[in-house]
């Protein structure tokens, strides 16, 4: 009997375990405007990246030349992706050219690099099941 309560304590600490994400973002080139990161959980992922209603957590930082990080806590495991946005405006919106490419510079989860269109959430996605830490350079 005491080994099942042990073990069942066991899998309940493990279960309501969280995690943190460090993101660091490379390549800031300013110090102006502000350091977007926007998280989203697989439950989000039909918002994934730009519906701000669908989004899971938000972070905002001053940028700091050349690299910035940005910490996420207390993160349940599961699948999660971000976007990040160098607003140097400060409106908290991704200002777009006439054909819809980011006017600023910006950077995806898995570092990938969209050639037509935003990424979708599977694109980007990872598993968090531990603390961990990404690295990601902004695109222009």
């Amino acid at each position: 009997m005491f080994l099942l309560g042990v073990m069942l304590t066991s899998w309940t600490t493990k279960s309501t375990s969280t995690w943190r994400l460090t993101v660091e973002i490379l390549g800031v080139a300013q110090s102006q405007g502000d350091l977007l990161v926007a998280l989203f959980a697989e439950g989000s992922a039909s918002g994934f990246p730009e519906n701000t209603k669908m989004i899971y957590a938000y972070k905002l930082a001053n940028p700091k030349i050349p690299n910035t990080v940005i910490q996420f806590d207390a993160l349940p495991a599961g699948r999660y992706a971000y976007s990040v946005l160098h607003d140097f405006n400060g409106n908290q919106f991704t200002d777009k050219n006439l054909v819809g490419y980011p006017k600023e510079p910006y950077a995806f989860s898995n570092n990938v690099r969209p050639w037509y269109k935003a990424p979708a959430f599977d694109e980007c996605a990872f598993e968090l099941k531990s603390d961990t830490r990404h690295r990601v350079t902004l695109l222009n």
